[in-house]
């Protein structure tokens, strides 16, 4: 497997996010992929591993429209709209005392908004490009397309087709694969002193749910090294989010 794109990230800055954010999700999509757990650790600092499951690694590729971020406690007025791709690993990292935190390790972040790329690798570890995200839906199918340098992407997804288990899915059933692979609350990262950041997400509405969808075609470029199969894909209902400030564990 030739890493070359994807080098083994070293421990960067100790990011802190000193205020909660609000927000709306108004359309996502998350396509997950597996991975064997020895390619999906060398994208991983010191002291993480890959999540697993039925000896697989994962990682999901988030497509989303997000409305009126802003910090906590401002007016939605004052928030920014803007479409954003996340590129994560399903990881864990254990702490002092036998702890654990499991959550989503972020590989690379495209952003179509200059002040949320500018303020968000400023102070959080999301790795933002520049992008455009296309999306074109009705309620047949969907379709996407991303412009980035080294991130350009495409995808369809079809709502008529009824969405099938692969026959290599470690999973015995598409509604045990949903339950381990949906929202992760919370986005880990390294830092250069030893100390493992968050960022957790908290649900304001805990009956969000997502659908299970089909999808007829994906291509990433920023993943074409990497050995990955197709798990699944959900499409998430529109939610209001906060974002909660960093906190370090050690």
């Amino acid at each position: 497997m030739n890493l070359t794109h994807h080098p083994k990230p070293e421990p960067r800055k100790k990011y802190w996010l000193p205020f909660s954010l609000s927000g709306t999700v108004r359309r996502a999509w998350v396509f997950v992929y597996r991975t064997r757990p020895e390619a999906a650790a060398d994208l991983l600092p010191p002291r993480f591993e890959p999540e697993t499951a039925g000896g697989q690694a994962f990682l999901n590729v988030e497509v989303a429209e997000v409305e009126r971020l802003r910090p906590r406690g401002l007016p939605g007025a004052t928030g920014l709209t803007f479409r954003q791709v996340f590129y994560r690993l399903y990881a864990k990292t254990r702490l002092d005392r036998g702890r654990q935190l499991e959550g989503m390790y972020v590989l690379r972040g495209d952003c179509d908004a200059p002040l949320v790329r500018r303020a968000g690798n400023l102070l959080t570890p999301f790795r933002f490009n520049p992008c455009e995200v296309d999306l074109d839906s009705n309620e047949c199918r969907t379709e996407i397309e991303i412009i980035s340098p080294g991130g350009e992407a495409s995808a369809r997804i079809d709502y008529i087709r009824r969405p099938e288990l692969s026959w290599q899915s470690p999973f015995d059933s598409l509604t045990r694969a949903k339950q381990f692979l949906q929202f992760r609350p919370r986005t880990l990262s390294a830092g250069r002193n030893g100390e493992v950041a968050s960022i957790g997400v908290l649900r304001r509405d805990p009956r969000w749910t997502a659908r299970l969808v089909t999808v007829t075609f994906a291509r990433w470029r920023f993943l074409e090294d990497l050995p990955i199969e197709p798990e699944l894909c959900l499409e998430y209902e529109p939610l209001q989010l906060d974002w909660l400030r960093t906190h370090h564990f050690y």
